[in-house]
């Protein structure tokens, strides 16, 4: 990665977008920003885990824990993204040239060669993993086949799936994707390398109750659209909450309501309350331990109240962080019922 000065902050860049720095222009069609002191939020029913394949898992929302410390899983590789295969295994890209597998403690192994650069990584029902490479949007089988269901996104970084099962992708812009039909729905359109800004959406997550679209960007705000029955945004972006930093890699949403954010300017994980009202640093400090993006473990070995951590600038080696509560999926509704992601 190198440095670019856009003249209103420092941002770290891939080096095949060094041409993006233009000296801070503005995206003219993003929506207007409402600061608001709004911070109701439903944190849905934290007693029930649904019918989601996962194992259950006791935990208390009384009693989240106010530090952290993480420790490093032997063998596994990840730097962008995590996720785990229908066999347990954590599945991250070795930062070379590779997507990689690993069982819990064990030496990493080649499972899809000849891939480069890969972003955020979702699990399917299916059992098919998504991700995002080289501004492409791939299906993954688990038998290592890849199927390209678009191209031509900006700077694709993002993915989440929605309540509904559509993908939303996050590359600067906001798009929901029909992973059958591949058909795009773009919501924010991505800016063009010559205007490069704040605004830069970097990734997105679902609250609790399916009724709000959190996102987070190059600004220390973590904000939000509502949303309608159907998933779609409505009225103004409004600001949930504040986290330190310009640059951030993740967003995740626990059981209990709690967001999960790293940032790479300050090279740390933060803990944001549920009504926005408290942030914490949760680990980080240094470049070296700087972790990307974030997964909950799949159960067994990997434990479904900790998160599961790449350290791209450590060999792309994973670190553990038990946080005593599993992922917000695990108890999320939509229009009343257990939602499925």
């Amino acid at each position: 990665e190198i440095q670019c000065v856009t003249g209103v902050q420092t941002c770290a860049l891939p080096i095949f977008l060094l041409l993006a720095c233009n000296g801070g222009a503005v995206i003219g069609d993003l929506p207007e920003v409402e600061d608001t002191a709004d911070t109701a939020t439903d944190t849905g029913d934290t007693a029930d885990t649904g019918d989601t394949g996962q194992e259950p898992t006791d935990y208390d929302c009384e009693d989240i824990p106010s530090s952290y410390s993480s420790t490093p899983v032997s063998g596994a590789k990840a730097y962008h993204g995590i996720a785990f295969n229908a066999e347990g295994e954590l599945v991250g890209w070795d930062g070379r040239n590779a997507l990689v597998t690993a069982a819990y403690g064990e030496k990493a192994t080649p499972w899809v060669p000849g891939i480069q650069v890969v972003e955020q990584i979702v699990e399917h029902p299916s059992g098919d993993l998504f991700t995002l490479a080289f501004n492409e949007l791939l299906r993954l089988s688990p038998e290592g086949g890849q199927e390209r269901i678009l191209g031509g996104l900006f700077y694709a970084y993002g993915l989440t799936f929605a309540p509904d099962g559509q993908l939303w992708v996050a590359d600067g812009g906001l798009h929901r994707v029909d992973i059958e039909t591949g058909e795009m729905t773009t919501f924010i359109k991505a800016p063009k390398a010559d205007q490069w800004d704040a605004n830069l959406y970097r990734d997105v997550a679902f609250s609790l109750d399916s009724k709000r679209l959190y996102v987070v960007s190059l600004t220390t705000n973590l904000q939000y659209w509502d949303l309608d029955d159907d998933l779609n945004p409505v009225g103004d972006l409004k600001v949930h909450g504040q986290i330190p930093g310009q640059w951030k890699d993740g967003l995740m949403i626990d059981a209990c309501g709690y967001f999960w954010v790293p940032d790479y300017q300050r090279a740390s994980l933060y803990r944001v309350s549920p009504d926005g009202s408290e942030t914490i640093k949760a680990i980080g400090g240094s470049e070296q331990s700087y972790t990307h993006a974030l997964s909950w473990g799949a159960g067994g070995d990997w434990s479904q109240t900790a998160l599961y951590l790449p350290q791209p600038y450590n060999q792309s080696k994973v670190v553990e962080l038990d946080i005593g509560v599993p992922d917000g999926a695990s108890v999320r509704t939509w229009k009343g019922e257990k939602s499925r992601f």
